[in-house]
């Protein structure tokens, strides 16, 4: 767990018991906590007085959580971080990584899963890159040898980088979301320097088309202080707005 203060958090549902059981369990930890009932109400509390962390459904009358996310990350690309709460047609993870949450609960979740995803959105990104991962879900290694510059194609592949992940076009085959990965990879001139790291798979592609290419989602999980701090540098000034791409 990160170290802990109290936060102000914004819980976003048009289900009203949903809405204040979460509101409950949050506030026993210690926390500050708004309630809305729709994108709009949300949107409308950001905009009045400063949030540290946003939990938000999908589906709602009053505006939906993908409306909020794009008008919150309009605003400012990074802060306040969001996680949406999605049912099993909702929308796709890919979907929800691009335009910029922090991280996407299945419904239903335990209160567990809940107050990891809200340790992680209160985490400064560069203690998530560094702190050692708790997943270990792999029995082999994979590793991804991403070297060359960001733009470019790099062996045979293209990556593009996003505030806290990156889009690799890849062959999936074989692998599979919350799989762990090694990477490495260039940033361009004006920062210099390789980054490497671990990574794990938030979502796959496999089929896909000139628009949407085949490829995987990998959200950035383990990277040295010095690479945290020079990827960290670079995404800052090119206002990464999403979170992974998704292409």
């Amino acid at each position: 767990m990160t170290e802990f203060h109290a936060k102000t958090l914004l819980v976003v549902d048009d289900e009203e018991d949903l809405r204040e059981i979460l509101a409950y369990q949050l506030k026993k930890l210690g926390h500050r906590v708004l309630e809305a009932d729709g994108g709009g109400a949300a949107l409308r509390m950001v905009e009045q007085e400063p949030v540290d962390a946003i939990l938000s459904d999908v589906r709602m009358a009053g505006g939906d959580g993908i409306e909020l996310l794009k008008n919150v990350r309009q605003r400012d690309p990074t802060t306040p971080p969001m996680a949406l709460m999605t049912g099993f047609s909702d929308t796709a993870p890919e979907l929800c990584f691009e335009l910029g949450a922090v991280a996407c609960l299945a419904k239903p979740f335990a209160l567990a899963d809940l107050a990891e995803v809200l340790d992680y959105l209160l985490m400064p990104p560069e203690l998530r890159w560094t702190r050692k991962s708790r997943r270990r879900l792999v029995e082999a290694p994979v590793e991804l040898n991403l070297v060359g510059a960001a733009a470019g194609p790099v062996a045979a592949s293209t990556f593009n980088l996003g505030s806290g992940g990156m889009f690799v076009r890849w062959d999936p085959s074989g692998l599979k979301v919350g799989q762990e990965l090694a990477f490495r990879f260039a940033l361009p001139d004006e920062v210099g320097g390789e980054v490497s790291g671990k990574g794990l798979v938030r979502w796959i592609r496999a089929n896909g088309d000139e628009q949407l290419p085949v490829g995987i989602g990998v959200e950035f999980l383990e990277l040295s202080p010095a690479d945290a701090a020079r990827l960290g540098t670079y995404l800052t000034r090119i206002s990464a707005r999403t979170f992974i791409p998704s292409r």
